[in-house]
């Protein structure tokens, strides 16, 4: 696909891509807007139909605005929705493979950003997402969704999720990440994999670096929920069978780790017994 590729807005139909390989070129850019939401995705906007069976080598991914403003372009006060596949989905998802060649990028704090979708209401289902350098949000973030209330089942993680905070991004952030899904309020979570995972917390200056995360700074507003596989859990959310195939035993931080610092302990959520659980 080029770069200059337009999404289909609404997909109601079927997608057999019967094993082939889609690839991207250049950089894929998302426009943010700041007077209405917005619903970005390389294949479709919303996907209400059945999309299964291919490959997405994604080459890189960014969001933009036409305001230079950066409070505005972080800080906007409507909601971006962004994915690999699908901005939002209604409908079904299978057997889907995305590789991330370079960084994936989403700058806006009141967003869902997800390799696969952006906010999942339907069923995403053996899907396998390899990010080979990392996703890159300020807002709620997964390796497969950004936000779900529907059923995500069979689908394995594999990368780095990251985020940079500076003071011309507002300095705060106060969203979920995990390596399956960012912010679970429903539905089921089920049969998935997290495989060495690290998360990333990326501060401007020493400033940033020097304090660790759940810490109200005057620059710097960091209360951050981190899953290895739901970062924020919420609503009944029911998971089952998940599993996390660590690399060492821990996290990755670069102004601390997630298993020091009672800031740390008040606000974020890590894994127990390689699942899900608040820490304190």
């Amino acid at each position: 696909l080029p770069s200059d590729w337009t999404p289909i807005i609404e997909f109601k139909g079927l997608f057999n891509g019967n094993g082939k390989t889609i690839t991207t070129t250049g950089t894929t850019k998302f426009e943010i807007d700041n007077s209405n939401n917005t619903v970005h995705g390389i294949l479709c906007n919303y996907n209400k139909g059945t999309i299964t069976n291919f490959n997405l080598v994604i080459n890189e991914l960014t969001t933009y605005a036409t305001s230079t403003n950066k409070q505005y372009y972080h800080k906007g006060t409507y909601t971006v929705y962004n994915g690999g596949i699908a901005g939002i989905n209604h409908g079904d998802i299978d057997n889907v493979t995305v590789i991330a060649n370079k960084r994936l990028c989403n700058d806006r704090n009141n967003s869902a950003f997800g390799v696969i979708t952006g906010l999942n209401h339907g069923t995403i289902s053996n899907c396998t997402v390899n990010v080979k350098e990392d996703v890159y949000s300020t807002g709620d973030a997964g390796g497969i969704a950004g936000r779900s209330n529907g059923t995500i089942s069979n689908c394995t993680f594999t990368g780095k999720i990251g985020i940079y905070v500076s003071e011309d991004n507002g300095g705060e952030t106060i969203r979920s990440w995990g390596g399956i899904v960012g912010y679970a309020y429903g539905g089921t979570i089920k049969n998935c994999k997290n495989v060495k995972a690290e998360f990333h917390y990326h501060g401007e200056n020493d400033m940033y670096h020097k304090k660790v995360l759940g810490i109200i700074h005057s620059k710097c507003n960091l209360q951050i929920k981190v899953g290895v596989i739901i970062g924020h859990k919420e609503n009944n959310t029911t998971m089952t069978n998940c599993e996390y195939v660590k690399d060492s035993n821990k996290l990755h931080l670069d102004g601390g780790d997630f298993h020091n610092g009672s800031h740390e302990k008040k606000y974020l959520f890590a894994n127990e017994n390689g699942k899900i659980g608040k820490i304190g």
